[in-house]
């Protein structure tokens, strides 16, 4: 985490690849056609049709390559968040920042996986 802390702060801008996941929504199964049993001694008809399965969410991920510029002495607006083994996601953008008037480049949940040229996927 120091590390990519380290090449944000490093210069005044900043070349940056996220990675976003976006889950689409799923789309429900149509439901099988009604069975209708017919019990003819009393004439009676009834119909049941069995749950649909539920369908799959499909899961895209993008690549995204953003450049920040930031006024001397100001942060970049974003928090950071790391864990060990996992790559440094983006837990919040910092309202009236870089970050935030990048237009929803950046978001929330964004994963970092360049800065300036470096790979930090495996920097936590």
């Amino acid at each position: 985490h120091e590390e990519i802390v380290a090449l944000l702060t490093a210069k005044n801008e900043a070349d940056i690849e996220l990675e976003r996941e976006a889950v689409k929504a799923a789309v429900p199964a149509a439901a099988p056609a009604a069975q209708a049993t017919t019990a003819r001694a009393m004439n009676i008809t009834t119909a049941s049709a069995p749950a649909p399965a539920p369908a799959a969410a499909a899961t895209t991920v993008t690549l995204h390559k953003v450049h920040l510029q930031r006024s001397a002495g100001q942060s970049y607006g974003l928090r950071l968040a790391s864990a060990p083994g996992s790559y440094t996601r983006v837990l919040e953008i910092v309202p009236d920042s870089a970050a935030a008037k990048s237009g929803g480049a950046v978001q929330a949940n964004d994963l970092l996986v360049n800065v300036n040229g470096v790979d930090v996927r495996e920097k936590t």
